[in-house]
C-alpha cells in the first residue's frame, strides 16, 4: 500500500508501520446489523436509571467523606491522601459526563447534554471542546489525519509525523473492533475506568449503559470468533506496557539517547 508523503523526511527510523490494509481483515457482510439486532433483542440498549442513581449517591457520600476528612485532618501530610481520593472521585464524575454525552443516562438527548455540561464544569473541562474532539475520535478511531486523539502534538505515535495514509475501506464492525482493545479485570476494572475497559463494545454501541457492557462483550466476542474478526483483550498493566514500549521505540529511533540537546546547542555556538 502506498502512502502520501508531505516531503518531510522521517526522523524516527524503522518503526513498525500501523496503517490498516484491506487484506488484514476478513470480509464481514452486515456484521454490525446482526450483532446490533441480537444486542437490542437482549435488551442491552435500555437505559438503567437505578444504576446511575446508585452511582451518583455513592459519589455524593464519598465526596462528603472526603470533605469531612479534609476538614478534620487540618494541617497534615495526610492531606495528600485526601487529594488522591478527590482525584479518583473527580475522575468518576468525568466518566459520568462522558456517559451523559453519549446519551447513556437520561431518556432525552437535551437532558443528557445539560447533565454532561454540568458534570464537565464540575471537573473543570470544556464540554464543547471535548464533545467535538471525541465525536471525531469515535467516527475514525486511530485513523491517521482523522482521529484527533493521535494527532501529532507533544507525542508522536507514528514513524512519519505528518503522514496522510489512506485507510482501508472496512465495514463499521471490523473497523471498530480491530482498532480497540479491552481491559480484563471484571467489576473493579469497570468501576475504575467507568466502563471504558470494554472499549470494543463502547465503540460499537456508544449509547449503551455501562451496566450492560459486560454482557454485550460476550455477544461480540462470540460473533468475532465465528467470523474471524480479531478481538483484543489484555490486562491493565500489559496494556500500559504495550503503549510505553511502543512510544519508547519511537522515541529512541528519533535520536541518540546519549545525545544531550544542551551540549549540542553550545557546540554549534
Amino acid at each position: 500500500m502506498s502512502s502520501v508523503h508531505t516531503g518531510i523526511p522521517s526522523r524516527l527510523g524503522p518503526v513498525r508501520q500501523t496503517y490498516a490494509r484491506r487484506e488484514d481483515f476478513p470480509h464481514v457482510a452486515r456484521a454490525f446489523v446482526e450483532v446490533s439486532r441480537v444486542v437490542r433483542e437482549t435488551g442491552l440498549m435500555q437505559r438503567t436509571p437505578r444504576f446511575y442513581t446508585l452511582i451518583a449517591a455513592g459519589l455524593a457520600v464519598a465526596f462528603g467523606g472526603a470533605i469531612t476528612g479534609f476538614i478534620l485532618l487540618g494541617d497534615s501530610w495526610f492531606q495528600l491522601l485526601i487529594a488522591a481520593v478527590f482525584g479518583i472521585l473527580f475522575t468518576q464524575v468525568a466518566f459520568l459526563a462522558h456517559e451523559a454525552a453519549h446519551r447513556q443516562i437520561l431518556a432525552s438527548g437535551p437532558g443528557n447534554d445539560r447533565l454532561a455540561r454540568v458534570l464537565a464544569a464540575v471537573v473543570g473541562m470544556s464540554y464543547s471542546w471535548w464533545d467535538s474532539k471525541h465525536s471525531r475520535h469515535h467516527a475514525n478511531p486511530n485513523r491517521v489525519g482523522k482521529d484527533p486523539d493521535i494527532e501529532v502534538d507533544t507525542i508522536s505515535f507514528l514513524d512519519e509525523d505528518a503522514a496522510q495514509a489512506p485507510d482501508a475501506r472496512l465495514d463499521f464492525f471490523s473497523k471498530q473492533v480491530h482498532t480497540s482493545r479491552n481491559i480484563c479485570g471484571g467489576w473493579w476494572a469497570t468501576w475504575l475506568m467507568g466502563g471504558l475497559n470494554y472499549q470494543v463494545e463502547h465503540h460499537l454501541f456508544p449509547n449503551m449503559s455501562r451496566m450492560h457492557l459486560a454482557q454485550a462483550s460476550e455477544i461480540v466476542r462470540e460473533f468475532c470468533a465465528t467470523h474471524g474478526v480479531p478481538y483484543t483483550e489484555t490486562s491493565l498493566w500489559r496494556s500500559y506496557a504495550i503503549v510505553i514500549d511502543y512510544l519508547n521505540r519511537v522515541g529512541l529511533a528519533a535520536r541518540d539517547p546519549f545525545d544531550c540537546p544542551l551540549v549540542g546547542q553550545y557546540r554549534r555556538a
